[in-house]
């Protein structure tokens, strides 16, 4: 059975960051950061990473485990995550998905976004990831 648990960082490293690795991506827990973490027979199968960067709302890192993919695993933990940014009241969250990924992060309010409503921060950073500007794109839910 699926379980999603809410961790700050420092409850979330010693499970998050092995599973980043395992999955080809390096440990990137950091206190400050929340994470929505999918939990399944006692192992991690996804998470998402939330963050506040330069006063900007953030979902940082969204990712479920190749093995447990198209299991509805990313679905359950984006509503999750929806749902805690609905009960807080926080508004104005950015993300930079693949572009591939638009329908599925606009099932819970992200909207796609020109780069005249980004943060300079984050245009920086997509410089950097995305330099032909073809694989990522900037959503925000309002």
């Amino acid at each position: 059975m699926l379980e999603i648990q809410i961790l700050d960082g420092m409850r979330a490293r010693p499970l998050v960051d092995p599973f980043y690795e395992r999955n080809g991506r390096r440990r990137c827990a950091r206190d400050e950061d929340l994470f929505f973490v999918a939990v399944e027979d006692g192992r991690v199968v996804g998470c998402v990473r939330y963050c506040i960067e330069s006063g900007t709302p953030m979902l940082r890192t969204m990712m479920v485990d190749a093995a447990h993919r198209r299991r509805g695993i990313g679905s359950v933990l984006l509503r999750e995550f929806a749902h805690y940014l609905e009960t807080h009241g926080i508004r104005g969250v950015y993300c930079l998905p693949y572009a591939h990924l638009d329908a599925f992060y606009a099932t819970v309010g992200f909207q796609r976004i020109g780069t005249d409503e980004v943060p300079v921060f984050l245009k920086d950073r997509m410089r950097t990831y995305d330099p032909s500007g073809t694989l990522y794109l900037f959503m925000r839910r309002p």
